[in-house]
Protein backbone atom coordinates (compact mmCIF):
# COMPACT_ATOMS: atom_id res chain seq x y z
CA UNK A 1 0.00 0.00 0.00
CA UNK A 2 1.02 3.31 -0.68
CA UNK A 3 1.75 5.86 2.24
CA UNK A 4 -1.11 7.72 1.57
CA UNK A 5 -3.38 4.78 1.74
CA UNK A 6 -2.62 4.15 5.27
CA UNK A 7 -2.38 7.85 6.41
CA UNK A 8 -4.99 10.40 7.11
CA UNK A 9 -4.70 14.13 5.55
CA UNK A 10 -4.38 16.15 8.86
CA UNK A 11 -4.83 19.59 7.23
CA UNK A 12 -8.38 19.62 8.58
CA UNK A 13 -8.23 18.54 12.01
CA UNK A 14 -8.60 20.61 14.75
CA UNK A 15 -5.37 19.55 16.72
CA UNK A 16 -6.58 21.48 19.96
CA UNK A 17 -9.88 20.14 19.85
CA UNK A 18 -8.37 16.31 19.68
CA UNK A 19 -5.72 16.77 21.59
CA UNK A 20 -7.82 17.77 24.44
CA UNK A 21 -9.05 14.17 25.08
CA UNK A 22 -5.40 12.67 25.58
CA UNK A 23 -4.45 15.95 28.11
CA UNK A 24 -4.20 13.64 30.58
CA UNK A 25 -1.53 11.58 28.64
CA UNK A 26 0.56 13.64 27.03
CA UNK A 27 0.99 16.39 29.81
CA UNK A 28 4.34 16.18 30.39
CA UNK A 29 4.97 16.27 26.44
CA UNK A 30 4.52 20.30 25.88
CA UNK A 31 5.71 20.94 22.46
CA UNK A 32 6.29 18.40 19.59
CA UNK A 33 4.84 18.86 15.93
CA UNK A 34 2.69 16.59 14.11
CA UNK A 35 4.00 14.32 11.33
CA UNK A 36 0.62 12.10 10.57
CA UNK A 37 -2.21 10.00 11.50
CA UNK A 38 -3.18 6.76 10.71
CA UNK A 39 -6.52 5.95 9.58
CA UNK A 40 -6.88 3.50 12.86
CA UNK A 41 -6.59 7.29 14.67
CA UNK A 42 -2.86 6.80 15.87
CA UNK A 43 -0.65 10.07 15.93
CA UNK A 44 2.56 9.63 15.11
CA UNK A 45 4.53 13.20 15.82
CA UNK A 46 8.46 14.53 16.67
CA UNK A 47 9.84 16.61 19.31
CA UNK A 48 12.44 19.50 18.99
CA UNK A 49 15.25 16.78 19.38
CA UNK A 50 13.75 14.40 16.72
CA UNK A 51 12.52 11.73 18.23
CA UNK A 52 9.68 10.30 17.27
CA UNK A 53 6.58 8.87 18.87
CA UNK A 54 3.26 7.45 18.95
CA UNK A 55 0.29 8.28 20.47
CA UNK A 56 -1.62 4.90 20.04
CA UNK A 57 -5.30 5.67 20.83
CA UNK A 58 -6.84 2.45 21.31
CA UNK A 59 -3.99 1.25 23.72
CA UNK A 60 -4.12 4.38 25.60
CA UNK A 61 -0.28 5.09 25.32
CA UNK A 62 2.56 7.32 24.25
CA UNK A 63 5.77 5.76 23.53
CA UNK A 64 8.79 6.76 21.72
CA UNK A 65 9.66 4.86 18.69
CA UNK A 66 12.98 6.52 17.46
CA UNK A 67 15.43 8.57 18.23
CA UNK A 68 14.66 10.36 15.09
CA UNK A 69 12.90 10.85 11.72
CA UNK A 70 16.00 9.06 9.93
CA UNK A 71 15.66 6.05 11.94
CA UNK A 72 12.38 5.60 11.94
CA UNK A 73 12.46 6.10 7.93
CA UNK A 74 14.36 2.86 8.62
CA UNK A 75 11.92 1.24 11.19
CA UNK A 76 9.38 1.29 8.75
CA UNK A 77 10.76 -0.15 6.12
CA UNK A 78 10.69 -2.95 8.08
CA UNK A 79 7.30 -4.98 7.01
CA UNK A 80 6.50 -5.79 10.75
CA UNK A 81 6.46 -2.49 11.94
CA UNK A 82 4.29 -1.42 9.15
CA UNK A 83 1.61 -3.92 9.85
CA UNK A 84 1.80 -3.34 13.68
CA UNK A 85 1.59 0.64 13.20
CA UNK A 86 -0.78 1.52 10.28
CA UNK A 87 -2.19 -2.00 9.79
CA UNK A 88 -2.91 -2.01 6.45
CA UNK A 89 -4.13 -5.71 6.35
CA UNK A 90 -7.31 -4.82 8.23
CA UNK A 91 -7.62 -1.47 5.81
CA UNK A 92 -7.95 -4.14 2.91
CA UNK A 93 -10.34 -6.01 4.77
CA UNK A 94 -13.01 -3.56 6.04
CA UNK A 95 -12.62 -1.55 2.19
CA UNK A 96 -13.46 -5.02 0.96
CA UNK A 97 -16.00 -4.57 3.17
CA UNK A 98 -17.31 -1.45 1.77
CA UNK A 99 -16.17 0.65 4.52
CA UNK A 100 -14.48 3.49 3.29
CA UNK A 101 -13.40 6.57 4.82
CA UNK A 102 -14.49 10.24 3.44
CA UNK A 103 -11.30 12.81 4.01
CA UNK A 104 -10.82 13.85 6.86
CA UNK A 105 -12.33 10.30 8.37
CA UNK A 106 -10.59 7.42 11.18
CA UNK A 107 -11.83 4.57 11.54
CA UNK A 108 -13.19 4.01 14.97
CA UNK A 109 -11.50 2.54 17.41
CA UNK A 110 -14.79 1.39 19.61
CA UNK A 111 -12.19 2.21 23.05
CA UNK A 112 -10.85 5.49 21.51
CA UNK A 113 -11.47 8.63 22.96
CA UNK A 114 -9.96 10.42 19.90
CA UNK A 115 -12.09 10.75 17.58
CA UNK A 116 -16.06 10.01 17.55
CA UNK A 117 -17.39 7.27 14.99
CA UNK A 118 -15.90 7.68 11.60
CA UNK A 119 -14.94 11.77 12.09
CA UNK A 120 -12.00 13.03 13.01
CA UNK A 121 -12.43 16.18 12.54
Amino acid sequence: MKFCEITVNIESVKWEQVLKHWAWLLKDQLEFNVWFLTRFADLFVYMDDDSVWRLDTGAGTFERLAESRNEFADLIDIEDNVGLWFLPNLIDVLESQGRLLQPGQCYENRDSALFTRGSGT
